[in-house]
């Protein structure tokens, strides 16, 4: 069964996010070949390939974004570009290549990145074994690079906060593997999406946008908002699918 129209319909209404096609005498000739972009809070940082450049340019339609600046380097090698993302007040930059050695040789420059990283709907799946490193590890490593942290205390937020199951052995449900199991639920072949972690005040906000083969990207939906003392509240998602996710729908990924 193709399950894209259903992840769509799920998170968002469209906007397209980036494309154009060769050459370097512009910023938006530069995007329109083979482009590498330098993700420093992926886990592990990486140089992306967008093989056939981006698909709508950096911006879409750009009327999500506000401030938005750009800067060819004089060889034509690097774009930088950053742009204030509207609906949360957060300012984005990106940086792209021309050639993977560039990329690779400016991420080998940076200090290590602090790693970065749908609850859907409930499952009837019985409990699994007791969460083992194995598992969440290959959780982490397909999935870690779809969720990001605008900042390195986002992330240590939420890897501090462990929702209590409520059961009598006395699991505990650590949101940052949560996390990383939507992303993983939310995969798919034509279809898949990123989440991302965003300060707000004392709170922090947990934003789903779903990504397309084409390139496309989805508007970005508020899912979870985590207030100062650790409490969860679900926007798009379904409380009972964080204490499904206690007895197994995604997998052993609770703790003792």
């Amino acid at each position: 069964m193709n399950r894209t129209p259903t992840i769509i319909a799920r998170c968002m209404s469209v906007t397209a996010l980036l494309s154009f096609t060769a050459s370097a005498q512009s910023p938006t000739d530069f995007l329109q070949g083979r482009v590498y972009e330098l993700r420093r809070n992926a886990a592990p940082p990486q140089c992306y390939e967008w093989p056939q450049g981006l698909p709508d340019g950096i911006w879409g339609d750009a009327g999500s974004y506000d401030r938005q600046t750009s800067k060819l380097s004089d060889d034509g090698t690097v774009l930088v570009a950053s742009a204030t993302y509207k609906p949360t007040g957060e300012t984005l930059a990106y940086r792209f290549y021309k050639s993977r050695t560039a990329c690779e040789n400016a991420l080998a420059k940076q200090s290590p990145a602090t790693p970065t990283r749908k609850l859907l709907a409930p499952s009837t799946q019985a409990p699994g074994p007791v969460a083992g490193p194995s598992y969440v590890e290959k959780l982490q490593r397909d999935f870690g690079p779809r969720l990001h942290f605008s900042s390195p205390q986002a992330e240590a937020t939420v890897r501090k906060i462990n929702i209590d199951c409520k059961s009598s052995d006395g699991r505990k449900l650590p949101l940052y593997n949560a996390l990383l199991a939507r992303l993983h639920e939310g995969s798919e072949p034509e279809a898949w999406m990123e989440s991302r972690v965003v300060n707000a005040g004392n709170n922090l906000r947990v934003y789903d946008s779903v990504h397309l083969k084409s390139g496309k990207v989805l508007d970005p939906q508020l899912v979870l908002e985590i207030d100062q003392w650790g409490g969860v509240n679900a926007h798009s998602v379904r409380r009972d699918a964080l204490e499904n996710a206690c007895v197994g729908a995604y997998g052993p990924i609770w703790k003792f």
